[in-house]
């Protein structure tokens, strides 16, 4: 569905439901941010890289919403360089597209899919990420997973 979706240079988000469940945010050709229920979220990443002052602690309590800008604050504060929040972005989208789109486990589930057209997340104006690409790093670190043999239930 997600490269019928991206063949239609559509723009608005997938939602997953089940085990894992999740979003992929696409923006035409392109996945703009994604999050999966099995993979660190934005807010448990960020709160690995940065210091956990009091003011971060503040920025980053509540959920990440797509229509809050937590990545321009990020910027204006001066917590992240551009690039810093690229490739932490980057590697939400490869890990939740590996959890929703590539069976690493029997325990997996799919409940239900549907599109919702138009809905943007904010992370679009710093993740432009074109899905075929996505899907091929994503199959590819499945694959790494597979061949160490890890436990990934």
């Amino acid at each position: 569905m997600l490269e019928g979706l991206a063949r239609k240079n559509v723009t608005g988000v997938l939602e997953i439901d089940g085990t894992p469940d999740g979003a992929i945010y696409l923006d035409k050709s392109h996945i703009t941010f994604a999050r999966a229920s099995w993979s660190p979220d934005l807010v448990a990443r960020l709160y690995g890289v940065l210091e956990p002052t009091a003011d971060v602690r503040e920025l980053l309590d509540g959920e990440d919403r797509p229509d809050r800008d937590l990545g321009t604050m990020l910027l204006r504060r001066g917590y992240l360089t551009v690039g810093q929040l690229q490739a932490i972005l980057r590697s939400i989208v490869v890990d939740a597209l590996t959890v929703l789109t590539v069976p690493l486990t029997g325990d997996s589930l799919l409940a239900g899919i549907r599109f919702e057209s138009a809905r943007t997340h904010w992370a679009q104006s710093f993740c432009r990420l074109p899905v075929q690409l996505v899907q091929a790093e994503a199959a590819g670190q499945a694959e790494r997973v597979v061949g160490a043999d890890l436990d990934v239930g």
